[in-house]
């Protein structure tokens, strides 16, 4: 069986990456799971799931995402778009 996205185990540059965030429903309460995705490699880069969806939120997710430097790919979410639009924000 094939893998289609591999989660990755090392700290590798990464050039571009998918971002996106979903709402997930559960006992009747909204948790918010965020996701990034080297596209080159289909390598799940990292998955988190918060209890808020807001730019802190955001921004502490790209944070995390941020370590090489890469490239970002967003939807038009604009909890996303914020976070890209700001480089040498500190993020």
């Amino acid at each position: 069986m094939k893998r289609d996205c591999l989660l990755a185990s090392e700290k590798k540059r990464r050039c571009l990456i998918a971002l996106d965030e979903t709402v997930v429903k559960a006992n009747k309460k909204s948790y918010y799971v965020y996701s990034a995705v080297n596209v080159e490699r289909n390598e799940l880069i990292l998955i988190r799931v918060y209890t808020n969806r807001n730019y802190p939120v955001t921004r502490y997710f790209f944070k995390e995402v941020r370590e090489k430097k890469p490239r970002f790919i967003v939807d038009k979410s604009p909890w996303l778009y914020r976070c890209t639009e700001k480089p040498g924000s500190g993020i």
